[in-house]
Parts: C-alpha cells; structure tokens; sequence
C-alpha cells in the first residue's frame, strides 16, 4: 500500500464515524497508562506518541500533569479529533 493509499484509508477512516466506536478505542486506556507508570518520567519530559490516531492517551498524560507531549499521525482528520 502507497503512502497515499494509507493517508486516504486513515483520514476515511476518522471521517466516517465517531471516534468511539471505532472498534480499538478505548477512553480509558488503563494497560497503556500502566505502563507508562513503569517509565518513571518527570512531568516535563519529553513525549511523542506516534500513530496517536484520537486516543484518549494524551488527554490522559495532560491529566496527570504532563506537559511536553507531541501526538503524530499520518492523518489530519484524527489530529483534529485530538486536539478538540
């Protein structure tokens, strides 16, 4: 699959329905922040989650006081979603 092909299927695929219900999202995703725990991080410290869709990990590190978070993702439409 292209490159092109990949961005078209992604930016479809978060323009078509509501973030929560696609079928790997989870508002809560307590395993992820579990392991995070483990890293041990200072609440300044850096942070890229790449292929960050609309995840709810973002909004849950800023809720626990994080503050230098950069989400990546190849399609604009999810990027939106998250910033909202």
């Amino acid at each position: 699959m292209s490159e092109i092909d990949m961005k078209r299927h992604w930016e479809k695929t978060y323009g078509s329905d509501e973030v929560a219900k696609l079928g790997w999202y989870e508002e809560n995703p307590a395993k992820c922040l579990e392991l995070f725990e483990k890293c041990a991080l200072n609440e300044n410290d850096a942070i890229i989650d790449v292929g960050c869709g609309a995840s709810s990990f973002i909004d849950n590190l800023l809720g626990k006081g994080f503050t230098n978070l950069t989400g990546v993702d190849i399609s604009e439409k999810a990027l939106g979603l998250l910033k909202q």
